[in-house]
């Protein structure tokens, strides 16, 4: 949200804009600036139109010569003192100044403030009957210049910041899907093989095995696929979804059971999707870790600010150690990333991950 308001702000347009477009409007900006006064005074003559040219054209190349640029127009304005010639085009050199600034060239921003001292000097010896008002005015434009340059600076880079960290929580987010699409559709498919395996040799047909098999392996390619274009996540209902992760469980032996009590709100979608991903890695992980045999309880619990989901495997061996790999850290990340509480560990009768996510309403 602060990056978006940011971006709405004129300073962010002009900052979007190529250094050459930018660099253009500036000095049309300089130029610009500098006539009203010309015109109200009916001073217009070549040696003005001059220093108009002279002390805004330049400004065309302060980006990507901003220290030379400054030194031309530090020696034009002089020129410009020396002939009496007076135009507001001078904030040209403010301009530059906060260039400088923003390009962390300390000394180059050191120098220029020293010169630009020397011409409020000779300015206000010069053209100034109010020396005292005119000098601490142009010391404010001068100040001024310098902390829009550092406020222009921090605020690229805290823009730069925002985006980078966008970019690694994306990145986490995909490892984390393929972390578990690819590791649940994998235990899931060697558990049906190893149940076709077994049903051959007992004698029976292993064709809904092999079938199921088939479609799981499908399944895997067509979310690899979705994942790896960074499409949206599927939106089918939480608990069709649940069942269609249960499904091929089932057929390679442990037995689910879903209970799902309340009724899902209509910003409860985001919620969803971490539901859904938390049980896929806890029924990989029944699958992985659990001896044969075992059985599965999900409970989902829908109240009116919280989600709840518990799920349970019951299996005929004592409580096992936290299971290594991603699956448990890339849970506990999921369920953080939506404020939500998490925890994982042995249960008296196998093992138990439990979490409640808030509804936030929009």
């Amino acid at each position: 949200m602060d990056s978006e308001r940011l971006a709405a702000t004129p300073a962010a347009r002009l900052g979007a804009m190529s250094p050459a477009a930018r660099d253009a409007v500036l000095a049309l900006g300089c130029l610009l600036i500098g006539l009203p006064e010309v015109i109200a005074h009916g001073g217009w003559n070549l040696k003005v139109a001059l220093a108009l040219i002279a002390m805004s054209a330049p400004v065309l190349l302060q980006s990507r010569y901003p220290v030379a640029v400054f030194a031309v127009l530090a020696v034009f304005a002089a020129v410009q003192w020396w002939l009496d010639v007076r135009v507001l085009s001078d904030v040209s050199l403010l301009v530059v100044l906060t260039t400088l600034v923003m390009q962390r060239r300390t000394r180059a921003v050191v120098a220029a403030v020293v010169v630009l001292e020397i011409g409020v000097v000779l300015a206000v010896a010069k053209w100034s009957e109010h020396s005292l008002l005119l000098g601490v005015l142009l010391n404010i434009a001068i100040a001024a210049a310098v902390l829009l340059g550092v406020y222009l600076r921090e605020r690229a880079a805290y823009l730069t910041q925002v985006t980078e960290r966008a970019g690694q929580l994306e990145r986490t987010r995909i490892a984390r899907d393929m972390h578990d699409v690819v590791g649940h559709h994998l235990a899931v498919m060697i558990a049906l093989a190893d149940g076709a395996q077994a049903a051959v040799k007992h004698g029976q047909p292993p064709d809904e095995a092999l079938r199921q098999l088939s479609l799981t392996g499908r399944q895997a390619l067509a979310e690899t696929r979705s994942l790896v274009t960074v499409l949206a996540a599927p939106t089918a209902p939480l608990p069709s979804a649940l069942e269609q992760l249960a499904t091929p469980v089932r057929l390679a032996g442990v037995p689910v059971r879903i209970q799902v009590a309340g009724q899902p709100t209509a910003d409860s979608g985001d919620v969803d999707e971490v539901v859904r991903r938390v049980v896929q890695e806890a029924l990989t992980n029944t699958l992985k870790h659990a001896e044969r045999p075992a059985s599965v309880e999900v409970n989902l619990t829908y109240a009116e600010s919280t989600v709840t989901v518990d799920v349970t495997d019951r299996s005929a061996r004592p409580p096992l150690p936290q299971p290594a790999g991603r699956g448990i850290s890339g849970m506990s990340e999921r369920v953080a990333a939506q404020h939500g509480s998490f925890s994982a560990g042995p249960d008296n009768s196998g093992w138990r991950v439990h979490v409640t996510l808030p509804v936030v309403t929009r």
